[in-house]
This record gives structure tokens, sequence and C-alpha cells, in this order.
């Protein structure tokens, strides 16, 4: 069971332990008899500049790896390593740091500090993992924390992984993402948002299970299941989407100020949000499309929701939010959106 590690010896409570680097001595609280007390020093596992390196059937854990820098991979992954059916563990920073033509799968990535797993470049393959229970290190998710982050990638596919339970986000994708593809993934009971994309263009959320995240306050459309924030041109299809009674947002298009990159203005234009299944536990939660900067530009973008299925205790409430507005279902299909949409009242299991 890993120990929080605090700043000072006077913030050491049951559960945390400070390390007075001066004098060369660790403190906490918790009673040893009985345990093994372990710490670490070295860095990280495997890194360097060898390339298209495969490593298999290791586990890999307790390593003092620094945020944001992986256990394997280090802090500049070399180029087409392969990482299969690996338990990756406990590690202080980041489980593993993907870089270019990286292939990882069915590895079991849990309890690592800050996050499962992180990544950039080119042609980048997450599959059939399980990531569960990372940032026990309780890093801010807001900084950056939780199950899978990547960014400044090309042909991003993340495929079939369960992530789970993760203090922070789920499936995070931010920065110049190029054609990433999130499908067939079960994305269940992280703290933050399950599948997020930003400033991302052309890319597909397909097939994908995600409930039960980012449970509690969700202000404006935070904490969406599926969350869409200054990206373009991008298909969400074929989703379960589930919506607890006790907070989260379901499918979410964000627009805010983003400055621009390779391809011009990081705006929220042109995405297809369609047949999805969404379902509302509760009077609370919503799906739309926000902005808090250029309003004019989001509502001609282009962005359009149909055919999707609702399910809702009471198919009354503002369910919707659409160009500043909470609105019904009437007043959304009046907006010119899902024509071809469909709401109940009856809950699927």
């Amino acid at each position: 069971a890993p120990l929080v590690h605090v700043r000072s010896r006077s913030e050491v409570r049951p559960g945390t332990w400070h390390f007075d680097y001066d004098a060369d001595r660790i403190w906490f609280a918790d009673d040893p008899a009985g345990h093994r007390v372990e710490t670490s020093v070295a860095r990280c596992a495997f890194s360097g500049e060898a390339i298209d390196v495969v490593i298999a059937t290791l586990v890999i854990e307790k390593y003092a790896i620094p945020a944001q820098m992986g256990a394997i991979g280090g802090q500049y992954p070399p180029a087409g390593w392969s990482i299969h059916d690996c338990e990756v563990r406990l590690n202080h920073g980041t489980g593993i740091n993907m870089g270019d033509r990286w292939a990882v799968s069915g590895c079991r990535i849990q309890d690592n500090g800050q996050k499962g797993v992180g990544g950039s470049g080119r042609h980048l393959r997450l599959s059939a993992c399980e990531i569960s229970r990372n940032n026990f290190a309780h890093f801010d998710p807001g900084w950056e924390a939780g199950g899978a982050k990547f960014g400044d990638t090309v042909e991003l596919n993340v495929l079939g992984n369960r992530v789970v339970g993760n203090l922070g986000f789920g499936l995070l994708a931010e920065g110049d993402v190029v054609g990433a593809r999130f499908d067939g993934n079960v994305v269940l009971d992280n703290a933050r948002e399950g599948i997020s994309s930003t400033t991302a263009s052309g890319g597909v959320i397909v097939g994908n299970e995600v409930r039960r995240n980012s449970r509690g306050s969700s202000p404006w459309m935070w904490g969406a299941q599926i969350l869409v924030r200054n990206s373009s041109d991008l298909e969400i299809t074929g989703n379960i989407v589930d919506v607890a009674a006790d907070g989260g947002n379901a499918i979410g298009l964000i627009q805010q100020e983003c400055g621009s990159g390779p391809r011009g203005r990081y705006l929220t234009q042109r995405n297809r949000v369609h047949d999805n299944e969404i379902i509302f536990r509760g009077a609370v939660g919503q799906a739309g499309c926000v902005a808090d900067f250029d309003q004019a530009s989001m509502d001609a973008g282009g962005n359009q929701f149909d055919a999707n299925r609702y399910h809702m205790p009471d198919t009354t409430l503002a369910h919707w939010g659409w160009g500043g507005s909470e609105v019904t279902w009437t007043g959304l299909r009046t907006l010119g959106q899902e024509a071809n949409g469909s709401i109940d009242s009856i809950l699927p299991p």
C-alpha cells in the first residue's frame, strides 16, 4: 500500500511520509510492525536511445520516476518500442511514457502515483490494457493526473482498454491531436471526464462505454462523459453514455479562448454527435454545445447532434445546453438539433 509523500515533517499523518533529504531520514506515522517498509531512489526501469525495443511479461514497480515521465520510457522515449503483457504499478510518476511508433497492449497499469500512461508523437497504439486506480500520490487532476494522457499526436489509436477508478481523467488527448481514434474502450468511475479531446482535429470516438465519471459537482459542461473542447471535424458515434444521478454531464462540446495552432484558430466546429445511447439517471447533467468565447463562431460552426437516443426519468427537464441557455427537448429541436433523435423515460439497467 503506497503512502502519500508530503513536503514537511509537520504534515505527516497516517497514510503519508516525508523524506528529510538533508538528514537522509524518512518519517511516517503508521506502525511498521509486521510490514515490509520500502522506498525507491532508482529513477526508471527502461529508458535511453535504443529504438525498436520489445518488453514483455515483466512486473515493473516502485520506481521513483518524476511526474510526467515514465518508469518505462523515461522523459524522452525513443521510437518503436513495444510493451506487451506487463504489469506496471506503484511507480511515483507515470507508468509508461510512449513515443513515436509505440505499441502497448495487454498490460495492467495500476496504482501509479500520477497517471498510468502518457505519450506524444506519431502512430501510437494503446490496446487491451487495464488502466486503474492511478494518481495515488494525489497530484492535481486539473494540472495532469489520472488514467492516460496524450499530446501532440498524429494517428493515435486507443482501442479496447478498460479504464476504471482513476483519480483524475480517464482518457485525455490534447494539444494538436490529429486523427485520434478512441474505439471500444470501457471507461468507468473516474474522478474527472471519461474521454476528453482538446485542440484536436479529424478524430473518431466510437463504440465506447462511458459511465459514472466525474460524479458530484460538474458546473457548465465540465465533467462530461465525453468532452470535446476547441476541436473540429470529430465524429462521436455508437457510444453508451451513462450519467450518474449524483453528477456529471453526457456529451459536451466546449469552445474557449485557446489561441491558434498549425491549422489556424482552435475552434469547436463541424463535430458530429450521432447514434449514441445517452442515459441521465437523475435530474442533473446535460448534453450540448457551449462557449465562453466567440459564441457566434460556435453557433455558426456546423456542430450537429442527431439520431441520439436519450433516456431519463423526467423527459420535461432541460437536459441540454445550447447557445448559452439550458433548453428542453422541444427547445433543442427548435434550434435544428436532433431531427431524428428520440427521448423516453425508460432507464436501461
